[in-house]
């Protein structure tokens, strides 16, 4: 019976076993972890860096172009000097000045072209380019690139760029550059993703014409690399890029796998492609892999030894929690936590109680709204580390507490908690031995929590010895050291105070957006602070400099130099720009960086730091307007301009909503009867077609205001979103009233904007009206320039085809002022061709403008098109017109642009004769 009553004792598992079973469970556990995720984030890894290599070979591709369109631009320039344009200069002098130049700029050859095709290069060779198709593209005014060819001997390649020497309003001649091939190499040395990565560029003929592994491929076609089904993988990527694709994917390269991303080069036929190897990709990701294994491994034999520590760490805390607990309670005192804006985080019973709210209520209000206090000046004033006697607000309006605060530390500085320690003196305020009591009591407690928490005294006597820190972060640019925003306006003004004459430059770099956004924002963040440096070591340090944000920076010169006086700003201002003549490099990346500056002369133009930089931003941005990378000077002409555009903003926004804006027609007619079966029908209408309408602003406080100098400024604010759909909407009404009124037969056309054409519901919106007012296919028309065009062909033809094909006809306006080639009409949705004013006023005495409007009307007939002349205003150029086959004039000869009532007596007067 004992043995019943005697409890069995279950054998416990010894320590030893736990801990030698706890590190293998977890060992076992982090190594599939491991295992499981490397197979997972590799298969991620891979996908992202495919998509990766696609972004980086279209903003590749995005720099080749703008590097290109800067040669361009430079050779355009060189070919509008006046050497070259000027028909006084001899062709000696200008072939002697063509050869110097070709040197100086680093040009192979400098070629010059009459429009005849006759050519003179910098080696006073001359040869007969007349059938060179580059060369025509150049005297119809559209820029043109070949295709790198050899020159010079094995291996010297190079590649031609031509550009219009531009007349009044025509090409009289072509200047043409040949660029070493070499410089290709060095734009795309800077392309890549890795050491092991290799970008190259790939003619509009398949060959491969650049590379920045120049061991690896020089000129020669990718297809004929090698026969193995590797490199025909390859050569199908090659025949993708040729055809002006841009993607991304893998091929084998013998036993290694190599990843390719590719883009085409705008309208260049040219391609460029970035490769890597998929262990680079990898090397990086598994080394890490390796690690976290070796890492699972000793925590697994860490964790035992750090569990029992972390076990006699929490018993220990607990206490000291409920001993801080019980004498906070018992003091009966008010214990508060903060963040730095003064929001409370959590608050004692104590406190919660005497306010009349609960803890919870408290989290998330604002202590600084109960002191009547900024939070800003509220933490300034507890933060000097002494007691501080405080009113505060309950929601009781007849209550008002009176509480003595010592700040007790701040810590945590992601997001600075402080802590506050309070003793109600409400009652007692009108008794100063009470007062005094609570005051003694309050320093003995704070003297007491000082003496056992020695951490709580370091953190004190570091907040006191930080103010000047927070004061330094607060008006300095955390990026580059330099002043910001806040010092210049606090500052500056005591230096100008100090001073009796000054200059403020204002800096922008120039496309430093497009920096940032072809090799990242943290790129763009080391370029800035390289900008500063540059700044630093040019101007030295007695000269004051400061970040206003982003790109831009102040130059504040007190007391200049006499120096100064006849030119003030200009010398110290080129200075400046001297600092960005060579290139800045970052991450051994060379960028050549240029900025605009704006001065603003103390006390001239201004006399508060307000004044000035809003004068000289004012003079950057007139900089920038007149070219980039120059000084301008602040101007009364500057400040009435910008006062000018915004009187007229004003006066715009007050016109639409007062009617001042009206529709005026302007008659079509024409010259040369259709080939159709139609051609009577709209021939014996006295030859009228239809109309133009043309927007007009007749403000009520003013003369009328020109189309030439509101439709930019409503183009640049966004009111002509709201302009052109009313013009829209009125032409499409007039429209239906001409067949309300039985005339069939006549066609509205109206302008349309490139970015009211860019809307995305811009098609949706058209259609809407067109439907609307129930117009019949062919009533009414759409007039757009080449220029609306150029960013996104593909995107605007389809916009456009849509509309045609809903019966909204289609008219290219302002034809051959732009860049677009005669080529693109076979791609464009266009039913009727407008020759621009500039090509008409002198075709009845310039053969070769004449020329050029009769070649235009053949090709336009070839390819479907009837073409109309804008401004027709002498009998002779009617003349020509009519022997040249052009279909339809307009213009002050047959008709001035007219109100509604012009309108309908003109039709009564056409029906009254067709009667």
């Amino acid at each position: 019976m004992k043995d019943r009553n005697i409890r069995r004792k279950t054998p416990r598992r010894s320590s030893g076993t736990r801990f030698l079973v706890v590190p293998a469970l977890v060992l076992v556990f982090a190594l599939s972890a491991v295992l499981f995720f490397y197979a997972f984030f590799k298969s991620e890894l891979l996908d992202s860096a495919v998509r990766s290599l696609a972004e980086i070979a279209r903003q590749g591709a995005g720099a080749v172009k703008e590097n290109l369109d800067s040669r361009f631009e430079a050779l355009a320039a060189l070919a509008a000097t006046a050497v070259v344009t000027d028909s006084q200069v001899s062709l000696p002098d200008k072939i002697g000045f063509l050869g110097d130049t070709a040197g100086k700029k680093g040009y192979r050859l400098l070629l010059l072209s009459d429009r005849t095709g006759k050519t003179y290069d910098s080696l006073r060779q001359v040869t007969n380019q007349s059938a060179n198709p580059q060369i025509q593209d150049a005297l119809l005014m559209k820029p043109s690139l070949s295709d790198p060819f050899a020159y010079g001997g094995p291996m010297q390649n190079v590649f031609a760029m031509s550009v219009p020497i531009r007349g009044d309003s025509t090409a009289i001649g072509v200047l043409t550059a040949y660029m070493d091939a070499e410089v290709l190499h060095r734009i795309i040395a800077t392309i890549g993703n890795g050491s092991g990565s290799v970008s190259f560029l790939l003619d509009s003929s398949g060959n491969c014409i650049a590379t920045a592994n120049e061991s690896i491929v020089r000129i020669g076609q990718l297809t004929n690399a090698g026969s193995s089904s590797n490199t025909k993988r390859l050569s199908d990527y090659a025949r993708f890029m040729v055809e002006g694709r841009s993607g991304s994917g893998a091929y084998r390269d013998g036993n290694i796998t190599r990843y390719i991303g590719y883009a085409a080069i705008g309208n260049t036929g040219w391609s460029l492609g970035v490769t890597v190897p998929e262990q680079e990709i990898l090397g990086r990701f598994n080394r890490l892999s390796i690690w976290l294994m070796i890492i699972s491994l000793f925590v697994s034999l860490l964790m035992p030894v750090l569990a029992w520590q972390f076990t006699r760490q929490a018993r220990f805390l607990r206490k000291q929690r409920r001993l801080a607990s019980q004498t906070i309670r018992s003091a009966s005192l008010f214990l508060i936590e903060l963040n730095r804006s003064m929001i409370f985080q959590s608050a004692n019973d104590g406190f919660s109680a005497r306010i009349g709210k609960t803890p919870l209520a408290l989290a998330g209000t604002s202590f600084a709204v109960m002191t009547d206090m900024a939070p800003d000046r509220l933490f300034s004033l507890l933060s000097d580390g002494k007691p501080h006697t405080l009113r505060l607000r309950t929601n009781e309006d007849a209550e008002v507490l009176h509480v003595v605060w010592h700040m007790l530390d701040e810590e945590d500085s992601n997001w600075q908690k402080v802590t506050l320690l309070g003793v109600d003196i409400t009652e007692r305020m009108h008794f100063t031995e009470q007062l005094q009591e609570q005051q003694a009591m309050l320093e003995e407690t704070l003297a007491s929590l000082e003496a056992k928490d020695e951490q709580l005294t370091e953190q004190n006597a570091s907040l006191l010895l930080s103010r000047n820190t927070i004061r330094h972060m607060a008006f300095h640019d955390e990026l580059t050291g330099l002043p910001n925003r806040s010092f210049v306006y606090a500052e500056y003004a005591k230096i100008l105070s100090e001073t009796q004459e000054a200059f403020l430059y204002y800096l922008d770099s120039d496309r430093f957006k497009m920096v940032n956004d072809t090799y990242g924002h943290d790129f763009g963040d080391r370029l800035i602070r390289a900008i500063a440096d540059r700044l630093r070591t040019c101007l030295g340090d007695t000269v004051p400099i400061a970040r206003m944000g982003g790109d831009e920076f102040i130059v504040l010169v007190p007391n200049p130099p006499a120096s100064e006086q006849r030119d003030p700003g200009t010398a110290y201002g080129e200075r400046i720009l001297c600092c960005f003549q060579e290139p800045i490099t970052v991450d051994r990346i060379k960028l050549e960086l240029r900025c605009s500056i704006g001065c603003a002369l103390f006390p001239a133009h201004g006399r508060t730091i307000g004044e000035l930089l809003k004068h000289a931003d004012l003079a950057m941005y007139r900089a920038k307007e007149s070219g980039r990378g120059m000084l301008v000077v602040y101007s009364d002409e500057i400040g009435q301009r910008m006062d000018a555009k915004m009187d007229m903003e004003n006066r715009m926004r007050r016109g639409l909503s007062e009617g001042e804006f009206v529709l005026w027609q302007q008659p079509q007619y024409r010259i040369r009867e259709k080939a159709s079966a139609q051609a009577g029908t709209s021939a014996d209408r006295a030859a009228l077609v239809g109309f133009e309408t043309l927007l007009r602003w007749f403000p009520a406080d003013g003369p009328p205001i020109p189309p030439s100098e509101f439709i930019p400024l409503a183009e640049e604010n966004g009111k002509i979103l709201d302009i052109g759909h009313w013009v829209m909407e009125k032409t499409f009404e007039k429209a239906a009233g001409l067949l309300r009124a039985g005339i069939k037969d006549l066609h509205m056309s109206c302008n349309v904007s490139g970015i009211q054409l860019r809307q995305p519901d811009f098609t949706r919106k058209t259609l809407a009206l067109f439907e609307q007012y129930g117009l019949p296919p062919g009533i009414a028309a759409i007039e757009i320039t080449e220029s609306c065009l150029i960013e996104d062909f593909g995107e605007m033809s389809q916009k456009l085809a849509t509309l045609r094909t809903h019966g909204i006809a289609i008219h290219l306006d302002d034809f051959g002022t732009g860049f677009s080639s005669l080529n693109y009409l076979k791609q464009l949705p266009v039913d009727l061709l407008k020759l621009d004013r500039s090509f008409i006023a002198q075709i009845h005495r310039n053969p070769m403008d004449r020329g050029v409007v009769e070649n235009i009307i053949r090709l336009s007939h070839d390819l479907g098109l009837e073409v109309v002349a804008e401004g027709v205003e002498e009998q002779a150029q009617l003349s020509v017109l009519q022997e040249a086959g052009c279909d339809l004039v307009q213009g002050y000869l047959t008709g001035y642009p007219m109100d509604d009532a012009g309108l309908a007596a003109l039709l009564e007067v056409d029906i009254r004769i067709n009667a």
